[in-house]
């Protein structure tokens, strides 16, 4: 039974293959998906890197949510802050250079929050 509000699917990639984002909206279509909150972590992982997921958030603004990729220990606040100018709504963090809980890494998510961006932490298989 549907509550009514939008299904948002909060953690979806964009890969690194020809019609893999209008293969990615058909499918939150079937799934009656309204949103979908994609990151991608570049060619190291095969797939699209935060500019490509920009230019598909452009492309399809009412289905995609930007998150931005940052890999905590090569990070820079002013990036972040380049991101949030370029349209990203929310951060994916990963591989980081340390343990999340570093103090090091407390600016990003102090600069984070004064942006209202939402974190998505991958503490998976790594």
């Amino acid at each position: 039974m549907s509550s009514g509000a939008p299904l948002i699917d909060s953690h979806a990639h964009l890969i690194q293959e020809p019609g893999y984002v209008a293969g990615l909206i058909g499918t939150a279509d079937r799934l009656g998906i309204e949103r979908v909150c994609v990151s991608g972590l570049g060619p190291v992982f095969a797939m699209q890197d935060n500019q490509e997921v920009a230019e598909a958030v452009r492309r399809f603004p009412d289905r995609l949510v930007g998150y931005y990729f940052m890999r905590l220990g090569d990070h820079d606040l002013e990036e972040l802050d380049r991101a949030v100018e370029a349209g990203f709504r929310g951060l994916k963090l990963t591989i980081p250079r340390e343990r999340y809980d570093h103090q090091s890494y407390f600016p990003v998510y102090e600069r984070a929050q004064e942006h209202g961006l939402p974190c998505l932490f991958h503490a998976g298989i790594v």
